[in-house]
Parts: structure tokens; sequence; C-alpha cells
């Protein structure tokens, strides 16, 4: 009779603990808005990067809360001496979610050839644009072979969006649906999506480098910077990404939350659509730069959260130089320039601008900085979403364009400056040649100078104007442990931990 009480009992505590009713460990971590995607060829927005980052694993990735490389799903690798071909040795036993079998080389030839694939319309195709053949050399060996080298293959393309590797028998499986049933081999698992509610992961027990120490993450979308603010006050959410410098002034002074930062590698800009008058004119745009009172958007509008834009790459970015044209605060230039262009009585146009912060809070200062010179505008603010499709696209004469990337200059050069690049949402196309001789030189010298020379074209020529170079802020409860602050719209919820 005891032996059966005993047997009982155990059963009963098995039962309870491990069952439907026993607790887990819970993160609910704020997302700036609802996902369109988890597709991984497919994401160009950063609510979908932060979700995806979790699920999908890269050949190498960035170290969490940096931007140095380690292995992923490649253990080690070697380059050819001509800088061409990639050979990575990868890491064995590695299991897809949810019973999709074993990871191996094929999955690596797949992903990198179906964001190639027109049919697939990957914003990310054009960071494939010099991979000539990938190759599978045995099962747990791939090959990638490019026309010509290109320095930021392995520090950039690869660890960033370009790079996820996916599942060729899910996404057959899904077809169209697969932007909602997306299959990773990261370390945690997608559950499902309620709009507006939503998007629950859960652990990933059989992830290569073990368990995460959550047994879940469920991010909540709240576009709202205040709202937000609210919900993590109230504990709705544990921790949060955030942009209002109304917001960060707040979180700093209350006891009970930690605020950290660092400073992004991005640049946040206004863009002209240099095809459409009067833009078309670039003594038009160099006028809106001098009308416009940075260092008053930086001190007074963003106040300890951004530093003034003078450049089109941010300040931490490879090749970085001070030695550019300095735009200095001037209406009175601003008017004889406008003048010389024959719009002394100035003109009307329209700013589209993104509701994300800080843009409601910047976009306004510019509309009065401008009409001081003249220039009319009406302000029309855009779902985050669709105005980076609206500007990418060059459907306006002027808009706002946030972008954040690795730290390489040709990031912002050939995705914004190249007449092919993706995020070309100017027109702009005058350096295409020199931006494709900088990417394929393997000299960090040779490579550095020719940056500082296309800095000093792009700001002469002014195709945008650089006005920010924001900082990345997060917000957390203090028994959320272990957060690595991402610099690249990323959330790392592998090493993140709650210890109440």
């Amino acid at each position: 009779m005891r032996m059966w009480r005993t047997l009982f009992l155990a059963l009963f505590l098995l039962v309870f603990l491990s069952g439907p009713g026993a607790a887990q460990t819970v993160l609910k971590a704020r997302l700036l808005g609802n996902i369109s995607t988890l597709d991984s060829a497919k994401i160009n927005q950063v609510n979908d990067h932060a979700v995806a980052e979790n699920i999908y694993s890269h050949l190498v990735k960035y170290k969490p809360g940096s931007v140095d490389i380690e292995p992923d799903l490649a253990v080690s690798w070697t380059i050819s001496r001509n800088g061409e071909v990639y050979t990575f040795s990868l890491r064995k036993g590695v299991k897809w979610h949810k019973g999709f079998g074993e990871f191996t080389a094929k999955d690596v030839k797949y992903s990198i050839e179906r964001t190639l694939d027109p049919k697939t319309k990957s914003p990310n195709a054009g960071d494939f644009s010099l991979v000539d053949r990938v190759e599978v050399i045995d099962d747990y060996t791939v090959r990638i072979f490019l026309k010509e080298p290109y320095a930021p293959f392995l520090t950039v393309t690869l660890p960033y969006r370009p790079g996820w590797i996916l599942n060729q028998a899910a996404v057959e499986k899904f077809g169209s649906d697969y932007g909602l049933n997306p299959i990773g081999t990261g370390p945690f698992v997608f559950e499902r999506y309620v709009p507006g509610t939503e998007v629950a992961l859960s652990a990933n027990k059989q992830y290569y480098a073990g368990s995460p120490k959550l047994d879940r993450i469920v991010f909540k979308p709240i576009s709202e910077e205040t709202v937000a603010e609210i919900a993590l006050e109230r504990g709705d959410v544990d921790i949060m990404y955030f942009r209002s410098p109304e917001v960060y002034q707040r979180l700093k002074a209350k006891k009970g939350i930690i605020v950290e930062e660092k400073t992004g590698p991005g640049v946040y800009s206004l863009v002209f659509n240099i095809d459409k008058k009067p833009f078309t004119d670039p003594r038009v745009r160099k006028a809106i730069h001098h009308a416009i009172n940075k260092e008053q958007i930086v001190k007074n509008i963003l106040g300890g959260i951004a530093t003034r834009g003078t450049n089109v790459l941010p300040p931490n970015f490879l090749s970085y130089t001070d030695a550019v044209v300095q735009y200095d605060y001037s209406p009175e230039k601003a008017k004889k320039l406008l003048k010389e262009a024959g719009l002394g009585d100035g003109f009307k146009t329209t700013l589209y601008y993104s509701q994300l912060s800080p843009w409601p809070l910047v976009v306004p200062v510019i509309q009065e900085d401008l009409r001081k010179v003249g220039i009319e505008v009406e302000l029309k603010g855009l779902e985050h979403a669709s105005l980076m499709s609206f500007v990418r696209t060059r459907k306006h004469e002027f808009g706002v364009l946030p972008h954040l990337r690795p730290p390489d200059p040709d990031m912002i050069f050939h995705l914004m400056f190249h007449s092919k690049g993706s995020s070309n949402a100017t027109g702009y196309r005058s350096e295409d040649e020199n931006i494709e001789k900088a990417r394929v030189e393997m000299s960090p010298d040779k490579r550095k100078a020719m940056y500082v020379q296309l800095q000093k074209k792009l700001v002469e020529d002014s195709p945008t104007v650089p006005l920010f170079y924001l900082k990345v802020l997060v917000a957390r409860k203090p028994y959320v442990k272990g957060h690595p602050v991402d610099l690249l719209n990323g959330f790392w919820g592998y090493s993140t931990y709650v210890e109440k």
C-alpha cells in the first residue's frame, strides 16, 4: 500500500509541475506595431525583424549587443585569396522547429537562391546580387561563389536580414501562408499572431546552444510611446525599446525602471525625389539644408536621445569623416539660394513622415523653419510600413527616411544612393560607378579613401538632408536580466531572463 501511495504522489507531482497549469517564465516585450510577415526573405520592417531574430539563425551572427560576428549555423569558414569564394563548415545536429528535420547545407543553398529568385520579390535580393552560385559540397559543407570580391559579405550580408536560413519543405507546405507560419532553427518557436494583441513565441528546447531561460516571449504591439510607457509601469510589458525624448526623460527619473542606451548605426534624414520639381534643382535642396535649425531639433526636441546630423554616414561607420560641406543654419542663405533658383516667392510641397516617434515631434519644427523662408509645407503622417514603401517607390516629392543598418558604408551608399539600391528614395544615380568600385575593394585603406570621397560628393549634391543620429533606448523592469541592447532593430531573447 505504501508503494502505491508513493507512486501516486510522484505521478501527481509530475502532472502538477509539468502540466498545462505549471508556472512558466514569460517575458512580455513591447513591439513598435503589428508585424506584416515573418518570411525571412521578405522582411524589411523593424517589427518583423525583432520577432524573426528569435526564430531564425544565420551562418554567422552578430554577437548580442554588438556588431562583431561569431559562429551560428557555421562553425568555421575560409575565404579564398581573391575574396570570391567562401567555404563554410556547418554545425551538425541542428533541428528545424516543429519536426521539419535536420538542418543541412541544402538549406543554405535554397535560402540564398530563393531570395535571389525574382518570383520571391525579396527586398533583400540586392544584397545577394554579387552571388554567382552556391554549391553543396556535402551535408555539412557549403561553398558560396561571388562574381567579384565584396568586402562586407561576411560582416554585413550574412549576419543581417538577408542571411536568415529557412526550410524549403516548410515554405512549400505553407505556400502563401508561410509568412505567418515561419520555421527556423533559432532559440524560439513561433506560436501565434493575434493582430493588435500579441505575437507569441515559445522556447526551442532543441536549440543547439541549449534551451532558453525563458519559456515564452510575448510581444505586445503598442505603437504609441506613452501607452507603452504606461504599460511598462503597470507591468503589462516588462521591457520596451522606444524613441520618444519625453518618455526618455520621464523613465530615467522613475524608480523601478532601468533605462539603457547606446549610439546606434543609423541616420535619420529628409529625402527629396530629385526627379520631381522643384527638387531637381540642387540649389533648392541646399536651401532646405540651410533653412532647418538642426541644433534646435537635437537639443530642444530630441534632448538626450540624438546627435546632430552632418553627413550621410553616421559617426560609427567605417571611413566616416567630418571633412564634408557644413550647412549652417542660415535662413538668409536659404532665401538667397531659392531666389537664384527662381523661387524667390517660395513654393508649396507635402512632407510625408512616419507616425513612429520621434517624427511627429520633429516634422512640425521643420514645417515652421521652412515657412520662415517661404516654403509652405503640408504634413502627411503615414503608418511606418506604408511610409517606407511610399518613399522607396518614390511616390513622394519630399519625405523622411530612417535608415538603420550594420555600420559599413556600403549599407548607406549602395542601398540609398545607387540607382538600383532597394532604399534609394531619391532617384540619385550620379555615383553608381564609384559605389560599385568601393564595395568590391578588399584593401581597407583604399576602400576608406574611396568612401571619404563619396561622402564629400553626396553631401555636396544633397539628395538628402541628414538631420540626426538616434541612440538606441531600452527601458526594463529591474527583474529583467541578461538582455543585450540590440543596435540593429533586433531583440535577442535567448540570453534574457526574469528574476523576481
